[in-house]
């Protein structure tokens, strides 16, 4: 599940969210909108936090796979040739 998704389910804010885990709400912010990768210690204290809602792995994937698409997109090669 993602963390958005988690945080609308259980009627909480990314503000109290993050205070659970002492950590900046604008850090928090930006890994809950794939613009950083969080660090594994991280990904696994957001997991033990969404009682395994929010899968380390997963998370950590799915912010990897934001970035490098928006820093390195694939080219469609047209029909016509290269």
């Amino acid at each position: 599940m993602e963390l958005k998704t988690y945080l609308w389910k259980n009627n909480l804010t990314l503000k109290k969210f993050s205070e659970n885990l002492k950590n900046n709400v604008c850090y928090m912010s930006q890994i809950a909108n794939y613009r950083r990768t969080p660090s594994v210690k991280m990904a696994k204290k957001i997991e033990k936090a969404t009682e395994g809602q929010v899968n380390a792995r997963d998370l950590t994937k799915r912010c990897m796979d934001s970035y490098l698409d928006k820093h390195f997109p694939v080219k469609k090669i047209s029909k016509g040739g290269l």
